[in-house]
């Protein structure tokens, strides 16, 4: 079962009393906003495997002299006429709580080389799949923005969830007129690092192509999660039917429009209209789908896929532009045909035998003319290919190598001689762009 950890740093001004207020817990009038928080938090529940830390700066005027063991005596004005101050050991100690507290020695934090020396303090105690309350109260500055990424770092690498954070807010508190006790809010900023969670798994889809981190903040089975996984499925699986429907995509903006509705940190539209962006370019029965996805493959590194989308996209744009594409578009002798007539360089060469398969090429040969798969249809269908404006510009700065670089890609390498995966990638990046220009396809 994974523990759960209160970490706070103790500082070393003297504190008056006042009562600390977290939602409907208000606590009774006390000095140390440590005690008002693990209270609202409901430790009385926490048991022998849950830990606390406090975190102590050493020497004179140190927290851990002056507010730890012993505390402040009356060297501070504004506390000279209070009674008893009790240091924040013996307080805590009185409530006999199941879990553990423990201080930690930190440096004052003076320099760079001090400050990771309380990161990797910190570090060092935690342990996986851990459970963080953290409070930032007291402390230099600096310190809130340093346990912001050490949660961060310890999230991912000892898989730890922040479950609360907050600050106790004396100064913006108010005085009770008639007992002169100020009341002050503690406010919880634990959205703060649910918001970096977000932008984290938010740039993971745009710039990576890649769902968990946003599914995993998603309930699950969650519309918007189902279909953010359901669109990165279809591109890695490079399923150019669905592609061209758009279905998939429509649904993942109609979610996404939604998402200020998930209960999460407030500023997620900003985050959902940078994710819609990365589909703005889709619409409704396109060929263009198809060529948005490439362009999305090279963004996130989906380099295979990339390759296999261009080249078969180029074919259906071709099958498009004969007028064949509606009622043969996923007929394999119609596309090999077409292919086919793309890797050559004149209709002397072209050769329907050696585009289709050996049963394709038996079996078309045996129909009626009528039939548009009989050979002589399928014959004048290559004759058209070569007729197309751009055919010669196509063939030689695109298809005729695209095939062999797909190849070098899909079979690992293993040939005589195998292109750097830098040139694979810049390869793809040039022929996408010489594609568009050929076909005057603007996604933007």
């Amino acid at each position: 079962m994974a523990r759960k950890v209160f970490i706070s740093f103790l500082g070393s001004s003297g504190y008056k009393k006042c009562c600390y207020q977290l939602k409907d817990y208000i606590s009774a009038p006390i000095r140390f906003i440590q005690e008002a928080t693990l209270e609202a938090l409901g430790v009385e529940n926490w048991d022998e495997n849950d830990k606390g830390y406090i975190l102590l700066t050493d020497g004179v005027k140190g927290s851990r002299n002056c507010n730890w063991e012993v505390g402040i005596e009356n060297q501070y004005a504004p506390l000279k006429d209070q009674i008893e101050y009790k240091g924040l050991k013996p307080v805590l100690e009185s409530h006999n709580w199941k879990f553990k507290i423990e201080e930690i020695s930190i440096p004052d934090g003076n320099n760079e080389i001090e400050l990771w020396e309380i990161f990797n303090r910190l570090y060092e105690v935690l342990q996986d799949d851990d459970e963080l309350y953290l409070d930032i109260t007291h402390g230099f500055r600096y310190l809130p923005m340093l346990m912001l990424v050490l949660s961060n770092y310890s999230k991912f690498l000892k898989g730890v969830r922040v479950r609360h954070i907050s600050y106790g807010n004396f100064e913006g508190g108010f005085e009770n007129p008639a007992t002169k006790i100020i009341t002050a809010p503690i406010i919880e900023l634990t959205s703060f690092s649910e918001m970096q969670e977000w932008t984290s798994a938010a740039s993971d889809f745009v710039q990576y192509g890649q769902t968990k981190g946003i599914e995993s903040l998603l309930p699950k089975d969650s519309e918007l999660g189902n279909n953010l996984h359901e669109y990165t499925t279809l591109l890695q699986t490079v399923r150019g039917g669905d592609l061209i429907k758009n279905t998939q995509v429509d649904n993942l903006r109609c979610s996404l429009d939604s998402l200020d509705s998930v209960d999460g940190p407030k500023p997620l539209s900003h985050l959902a209209d940078r994710m819609k962006s990365t589909v703005a370019g889709y619409k409704e029965d396109s060929v263009l789908n198809g060529f948005v996805a490439v362009r999305y493959c090279i963004d996130t590194g989906l380099y295979q896929q990339g390759y296999t989308l261009l080249e078969e996209f180029i074919i259906t744009k071709v099958m498009e532009e004969l007028g064949v594409l509606s009622k043969y578009f996923t007929d394999k002798d119609v596309r090999n045909s077409v292919s086919g007539a793309l890797n050559v360089n004149k209709l002397e060469s072209y050769s329907l035998e050696a585009a289709l398969s050996p049963r394709a090429f038996e079996k078309c040969s045996k129909l009626d003319e009528s039939d548009f798969k009989s050979i002589n249809s399928l014959s004048t269908l290559g004759e058209s290919v070569f007729e197309l404006p751009y055919f010669s510009l196509l063939r030689k700065k695109v298809f005729k190598s695209l095939s062999p670089l797909r190849n070098d890609f899909a079979h690992v390498g293993m040939n005589n001689n195998p292109n750097t995966g830098e040139k694979l990638i810049q390869q793809l990046k040039d022929k996408f762009q010489k594609t568009c220009e050929i076909f005057n396809i603007d996604l933007e």
